[in-house]
């Protein structure tokens, strides 16, 4: 539902399988890296992908995910017989 923050494309939506794994390849070593540095950061922050970071401030965004959640999950009305 969701392919761009608005700033660039999701690669990872949009499928490119070759980023991705340079990505999660990356993640190990970049974790390790803050922790010789003496940063405890969760493993998840070390895996950043270009896109992929959605803004809920970003009006659009907040806009295209309540859209998405209130037609697949909002409230159905009831019927009454």
């Amino acid at each position: 539902m969701v392919e761009s923050n608005g700033v660039k494309p999701d690669v990872l939506v949009q499928g490119n399988l070759w980023i991705g794994a340079r990505i999660l390849m990356a993640a190990p070593f970049k974790w390790v890296w803050y922790r010789l540095r003496g940063k405890r950061v969760a493993f998840a922050h070390c895996v950043n992908a270009p896109g992929h970071e959605y803004d809920w401030a970003n009006g659009d965004i907040e806009r295209r995910i309540r859209g998405f959640l209130k037609s697949n999950f909002g409230t159905k009305k009831k019927r009454y017989s």
